[in-house]
């Protein structure tokens, strides 16, 4: 009988455990997103090792045997002293077709949003299609944000209404894809936000300031990832586009909203500062190459530009005897001589018709 009770308490207590583990409140986890998940970025690749090599040979040869490619380098180097209007005086007179590391071109577009150069920015996208076909779609996507750029300076894209990606607003065509298919995302909706992230993770590289333009391109697209593939996704794209406008009192509402939809699944936050890194000013503390060529000596004593093969004649010159007197001083002395010599030449005139009279 003993034996009865013992075995009942045992099976009452246990059961009771049971019970009262099946009550306890699960843990947060992650949302699962296997389908498309952000990895961290790097927006402040390392050096390339060509640009390295390059400048490691132009402290080697005297600035007056400087070509193209040593120019070109110069000029790269001056993009990360964050010289941006002298490195734009280079390209603009420096051949950029021999460019073919994306790594490297990547600096020039960059240069370019600098100096707010937006319709060279969009020309070299348009080359860099055909550059780099497996790159098309991304630069395409970026030719767009180029466009807004140029519409925006000239007053005509407005902020507030306006779009940079109507094809990620247009729920009717991106529904309607979603719905027919057997898949629990469409594999097309994979691709647009693959294609989207490498677009736009080009467009921020090296950049921390705030840009409003990008910032509503991340408002854009993370309106697009809330909606067709995973929260999460959107929360990470929310809280980039408020890094990039801080002022935007509408992104914090929308990044808590979602965050609020992510507890009510008991999903974990997921955390936006280790996959987004603030940039490192320090990273690029180069010593400035200080031997200078062709480009380099005329901008810093004429402010224009010379050809290489010319430049030795030129320094080379024979010194200016009156080096005080500049063509208009000259002008106008020989104005000055031939005014006298005229007034000299009908006073002789005059003297002569009154010694005849």
């Amino acid at each position: 009988m003993k034996r009865l009770f013992l075995s009942l308490f045992v099976f009452f207590s246990l059961s009771i455990a049971l019970a009262q583990a099946r009550e306890l409140p699960k843990p947060p986890q992650n949302e699962p997103t296997p389908l498309f998940y952000f990895n961290p970025f790097e927006r402040q690749p390392k050096i390339p090792y060509e640009l390295e090599k390059a400048w490691q040979n132009l402290v080697k040869k005297k600035p007056i045997n400087w070509n193209n490619n040593d120019s070109l380098a110069y000029a790269f180097e001056l993009v990360y002293l964050q010289r941006f209007e002298h490195a734009l005086f280079y390209f603009q007179r420096l051949d950029l077709s021999s460019i073919e590391n994306i790594n490297i071109l990547e600096l020039y577009h960059f240069m370019l949003k600098k100096n707010k150069r937006f319709e060279k920015l969009l020309d070299s996208y348009s080359v860099a299609k055909s550059m780099f076909p497996e790159l098309k779609n991304v630069f395409e996507i970026r030719m767009q944000i180029a466009d807004t750029r140029i519409l925006h300076q000239e007053r005509i894209w407005n902020i507030q209404k306006d779009h940079i990606f109507p094809e990620l607003i247009d729920t009717t065509s991106l529904d309607l894809l979603a719905a027919n298919s057997n898949y629990k995302i469409h594999p097309k909706l994979i691709e647009i936000a693959e294609q989207f992230d490498q677009a736009l993770r080009y467009e921020i590289l090296y950049c921390d300031e705030t840009d409003k333009i990008i910032s509503q391109a991340y408002i854009e697209y993370a309106t697009f990832l809330h909606r067709y593939l995973y929260a999460s996704n959107a929360y990470i794209a929310f809280n980039i586009a408020r890094h990039f406008d801080k002022r935007n009192g509408q992104i914090p509402k929308r990044i808590k909203a979602i965050k609020k939809e992510l507890e009510e699944n008991n999903y974990l936050i997921p955390s936006f500062t280790v996959l987004f890194k603030k940039i490192n000013p320090n990273n690029y503390a180069l010593k400035e190459i200080q031997s200078i060529d062709s480009l380099q000596f005329i901008f810093e004593t004429t402010d224009r530009f010379i050809r290489q093969e010319d430049l030795e004649n030129y320094i080379n010159k024979r010194p200016d005897k009156l080096p005080w007197l500049d063509n208009e001083l000259l002008i106008i002395i020989v104005l000055a001589t031939m005014l006298l010599c005229i007034l000299i030449f009908i006073d002789v005139r005059k003297k002569k018709n009154l010694k005849k009279d």
